[in-house]
């Protein structure tokens, strides 16, 4: 936008969702978005985080014009000549105000806007974006660009923004399965779908597949197919709110067919059963579906709690079957829980995956058990609720603070909302499956017997009637107070004084709990999948960062040692897990926040670049020199503030990924010392004065030197450059005073940030300086032609800190690129002795790669060469005959160029 015109290709997608990771958009993008397109449209589009296609910003002025892609290079040429000669005129968006309104209606227009902002009190960018607009319209684009950057700089730093992003790379992480994406699979076509039932969920389901151009056969048992006229009034409630057309919906229905048999069945890509919670009537349509659809048909189950296999009994095909939970409503809800047994075929979960894409939901992929992942972390939410009712605390009020939360609804709202059918029946199969961990009270029976059934019939903890809001029944009070003396959790009969917080952490850390047996049990492929789900699922509150983001925040010591003393007064619902007890114990957090690190420190370092050298990347391989006026850029002058601090925190960033939650965690960091560590950036500056390495591993001639930069105590650097072929002994030294030197750091992060155990930091440390050597001229190296004659060198370290530690152990280190997590086996046995070392005949064998390049740095191809390289070679002496270091320095120079104009 910064630039005199804008050429785009007809797929591109225009928009800027900074506003949804907690942030606003920056590079004066508040500034000139409003003086293209106009004030309405700009705070729509930044407001809504939603891109525009190249048409649209075409009509709205944001695109001059648009080129298909063999000639978008040439059309810019074009015009940028036509620019410079003065046939096209030579616009700066930030001086422009064609597009502006007069400063009343502009005004009204904000005020709007600010009203509707208010109705998300906890998303602080909304209103800040506002006022940045604002500012930029009433006193000038290069004033409102100041305030932009100082918005920026106190929300990029703020928990909603680190709680956002979290998010965003929580939902993305969804599409990777280990074992299941990126092993050569490839999605099958699904052209077109039975369901079964057509019933809420049914016809939900139909909606969302015929919005997604899939044909679908709606099989029921009305001959008045009332299960077709509820997705045409889907549809229609769709188009009178406004994101569908009448065309597209004529479009959806002509894709819909209701049938009373099997007989369209014969044809069909895929079957999903949606019928009743009744383990014996699906076991009898699975039977017949068998007979009626072809071989490589996926048979799908709705199902929300029964098992898989019981759902399969009576078929031979049970490696097409296969859980797809939808949330109510099908069509609106974007999760879809994708649950697999023991005998489910990989192929059959990835074809699920991809029709849950192009239903535009969410996959989580989680393996069968009772209620799966969702459902079973939620309901303690459900019981601990009840349990608090019974502690004498007021139904609304328990909703209140709920909602005040930042939940949509309550959970007796909920209750309401469910029906109370289902909720009773979900009692008993958790009561059954989880004996000692539920809260059993009598008033959901009581409120049956009184003819309640929530919302369906107008009166449940609620009374409901057609066009006003749910409305508080006083004469429940006389059921909830028989049902308390029956419970007796207050033998006095007084009830207890609580306060609102109190109220949340009482509901909210038993699913906390729960949430820990589901990782520990292995349910979910990672832990960050409960965070997405309980947002896209239940509704918990997007800027929290999901379940476990937010319990993090509170850190696992304070919650296990609120649920012990709950277990100890009120019984097995709030009993501390295995393993949240184990991560108390060692002080880990439950879910790793590590992602944002190497993003806010980029964004802030960006923010203040007034320009940006000519360079061009093409799918990761840089094509060509840095720039600057037709010029290579000549050295930079010699700064603190270089190319180690960028490095550093992506190395903090691969670092922490290591303690990947779902296995045991070597840095022992809490949450908010993380945070601490890796945002400080006086820290950090200290760090690099002390220990300054070098940023890249120079390489002169094939079979180099290793040449390691550190700064001395006199403030002067001392070069180390270690051969390939040295002694074992000389190694050795060098490392231990590698480990002296950062001990000496670690001793001064302790007293900076009042840390107890200085070993925490040293473990950490350790890490940096694995992926320091290992893998960082890996991900910064465009043409991967890879050098890693350093890991000799990193294999005497690790005995360096064995030695130290005396025995301290660790098998596995655990490296993510591309949010793929690799194990590789470094050392399987503890107390390697300095002998141990290999020979130079031993050495000379090594394995000799010329040059590997793949077409995106950093992907998964990177590391299934290292670590096929590390299993065949234990102690890691790994050489190339070639680096190419042009591409290295290439890589430096724009890094340096960024660098030297921060601050």
């Amino acid at each position: 936008m910064g630039c005199h015109a804008r050429i785009s290709t007809p797929d591109a997608l225009l928009g800027l969702p900074e506003l949804s990771l907690g942030v606003i958009p920056g590079f004066g993008g508040t500034q000139r978005l409003p003086r293209l397109v106009g004030l309405q449209k700009a705070i729509e589009m930044m407001l809504l985080s939603k891109p525009i296609k190249a048409k649209e910003g075409y009509r709205n002025g944001l695109v001059d014009t648009i080129a298909p892609p063999e000639e978008l290079l040439t059309v810019a040429r074009r015009w940028a000549l036509e620019i410079a000669e003065g046939r096209k005129a030579w616009r700066k968006t930030l001086d422009r105000t064609d597009r502006l309104s007069a400063l009343y209606e502009t005004r009204q227009k904000l005020y709007a806007f600010r009203k509707d902002a208010e109705r998300t009190p906890n998303m602080r960018q909304n209103q800040l974006c506002l006022d940045a607009i604002e500012e930029g319209i009433v006193h000038g684009g290069y004033a409102g660009v100041l305030k932009e950057s100082r918005i920026f700089k106190e929300l990029v730093l703020s928990s909603t923004s680190k709680s956002l992003v979290h998010v965003f790379f929580a939902l993305r992480a969804t599409s990777k399965v280990p074992n299941l994406t990126g092993i050569g699979l490839r999605p099958r076509p699904i052209r077109k779908v039975a369901i079964i039932g057509g019933g809420l969920m049914g016809s939900g389901i139909a909606t969302a597949l015929i919005l997604s151009d899939i044909h679908v056969v709606l099989k029921e048992r009305d001959p008045a197919f009332r299960g077709l006229k509820t997705v045409e009034a889907n549809l229609k409630g769709l188009v009178k709110k406004g994101p569908l057309t009448h065309e597209k919906m004529r479009k959806a229905l002509s894709l819909l067919k209701g049938v009373l048999d099997y007989s369209e069945f014969k044809n069909v890509d895929m079957v999903i059963e949606a019928v009743i919670e009744n383990a014996p009537l699906k076991q009898t349509i699975f039977n017949e579906v068998e007979k009626s659809c072809p071989p490589h048909c996926i048979l799908a189950t709705t199902t929300s709690t029964i098992d898989l296999n019981i759902v399969g009994k009576n078929t031979n095909s049970q490696d097409r079957i296969i859980g797809a939970h939808f949330f109510s409503p099908a069509h609106v809800m974007p999760l879809l829980e994708i649950v697999w047994s023991e005998k489910t075929s990989p192929q059959v979960i990835l074809d699920l995956m991809n029709i849950g894409k192009m239903m535009k939901k969410a996959p989580i992929v989680v393996q069968n058990c009772t209620g799966f992942a969702v459902n079973r972390t939620f309901f303690p939410y459900h019981h601990a609720s009840a349990l608090v009712l019974h502690l004498g605390v007021d139904p609304y009020r328990i909703d209140r603070v709920i909602r005040k939360f930042g939940m949509p609804m309550g959970p007796n709202q909920l209750a309401d909302l469910v029906g109370y059918g289902v909720v009773s029946a979900a009692n008993v199969i958790y009561s059954s499956a989880f004996k000692g961990r539920t809260f059993e009270s009598n008033l959901l029976e009581m409120m049956i017997q009184d003819g309640r059934n929530g919302r369906e019939n107008g009166r449940g903890f609620y009374l409901y009637q057609r066009g006003s809001k749910p409305k508080p029944d006083p004469s429940l009070q006389v059921m909830i107070d028989e049902s308390r003396r029956h419970a007796n959790l207050i033998p006095s009969g007084k009830s207890i004084s609580i306060s609102d917080q109190e109220i949340t952490e009482m509901i909210f850390f038993p699913a906390v709990n729960e949430a820990c047996r589901v990782i520990d049990e292995g349910v979910v492929v990672r832990a960050s999948d409960i965070d997405a789900a309980s947002i896209l699922g239940m509704g918990f509150p997007r800027h929290r960062g999901g379940l476990l983001f937010w319990a993090d925040t509170l850190g696992s010591i304070y919650i296990f040692s609120k649920l012990k003393k709950w277990a100890n007064a009120y019984g097995g619902l709030f009993a501390p897990s295995p393993y949240l007890e184990e991560r108390a114990k060692k002080g880990l957090p439950l879910v790793l926040l590590c992602t944002l690190m190497f993003i806010t420190s980029i964004s802030c370092s960006l923010m203040f670049v007034t320009e940006l050298p000519n360079c061009r990347v093409w799918g990761g391989q840089i094509a060509g020199f840095v720039q600057v006026n037709g010029r290579e850029h000549d050295k930079v002058p010699s700064k603190h503030f270089n190319i180690t601090h960028v490095m550093f925190f992506l190395t903090c960033l691969l670092a922490l990924q290591a303690a990947c939650p779902m296995e045991k965690n070597p840095c022992g960091l809490n949450c908010e010392e993380l945070w601490k560590f890796c945002h400080c950036c006086e820290m950090i500056h200290l760090l690099f004065l002390q220990l300054q390495y070098s940023a890249a591993v120079e390489v002169s001639r094939p079979g180099p030197n290793i040449q390691i930069n550190k700064a001395g105590t006199d403030g002067r650097t001392l070069t180390t450059n270690i051969p390939h072929k040295t002694e074992e002994s000389q190694l050795f030294a060098n490392a231990t005073k590698i480990y002296r030197s950062h001990k000496l750091i670690c001793n001064l992060l302790s007293k900076r940030i009042d840390v107890e155990q200085e070993c925490r930091y040293e473990n950490l440390f350790f890490f940096l300086m694995l992926y320091y050597f290992g893998i960082i001229g890996i991900l910064f190296s465009g043409s991967v032609s890879i050098y890693c004659g350093c890991l000799k060198l990193l294999s005497a370290f690790i005995d360096v800190l064995v030695e130290i530690y005396n025995g301290w152990f660790i098998e596995n280190i655990y490296m993510m690129s591309n949010d793929m997590f690799l194990s590789v086996t470094l050392y399987k046995r503890i107390g390697i002795q300095h002998s141990d070392f290999p020979s130079h005949e031993t050495i000379d064998k090594t394995m000799n790669i010329t040059e590997f390049t793949v077409p995106e740095f950093g992907t998964v191809e990177i590391l299934l060469l290292l670590k096929d390289l590390l299993k065949k070679n234990s102690t890691a002496q790994i050489y190339m005959k070639k680096f190419d270091i042009m591409v290295w320095k290439e890589v430096l120079s724009f890094t340096y160029y960024v660098l030297i104009h921060v601050i």
